[in-house]
């Protein structure tokens, strides 16, 4: 992770089970870490998966980053947010489809609708030189690296899973001078 600092403040939108912001905050244990989501029966996963493992992590219910109080401003927000496009989501295998709900998949046309306005929310929110992570699909690589450039994000990279396909893009929002 970029700033792994030890008292980093991190921010995961869209958390479902809680497992990335559990993750987080195992490897990072002094990170102030808060989990989001707009499923209030995701959270309850989340929290029940915090206190088998004894982590402390903070939950908020919303959209993106609207139930962040305004003056936290993170270090670095992680998503895994929905990216499949409405025409490919019947595409998806009927597991995938039978287990996870619609709106935890899909976003729009061409699948980048929620990055997009995560971009945009995480570029004002973040502190100066902070970074956003997201996953993507494998073909979203340049779209997403474009929309993160347009948000005013520096140091744009597009990261490889193990299938060497696109996973993962990352920007820093610029330090203050």
């Amino acid at each position: 992770l970029p700033g792994q600092g030890a008292g980093r403040t991190v921010v995961d939108v869209g958390t479902g089970s809680g497992a990335v912001a559990l993750a987080v905050k195992k490897d990072r244990p002094r990170a102030e870490v808060t989990a989001m989501d707009l499923s209030r029966g995701a959270l309850d996963t989340a929290r029940r998966n915090a206190d088998s493992l004894d982590l402390e992590i903070q939950l908020l219910l919303g959209d993106l980053l609207k139930p962040l109080p305004p003056e936290l401003r993170p270090d670095l927000i992680l998503s895994n947010p929905p990216y499949v496009s409405d025409g490919d989501y019947a595409s998806l295998a009927p597991e995938i489809r039978q287990w996870e709900p619609r709106g935890a998949l899909t976003a729009g046309p061409d699948g980048l609708d929620i990055i997009s306005r995560l971009a945009d929310q995480a570029a004002s929110r973040l502190s100066p030189g902070g970074w956003l992570l997201t996953e993507i699909g494998m073909e979203q690589g340049p779209a997403t690296a474009a929309i993160f450039r347009d948000a005013g994000f520096e140091e744009i990279q597009v990261n490889k899973d193990l299938a060497q396909l696109d996973r993962v893009v990352m920007g820093r929002k610029a330090p203050t001078s």
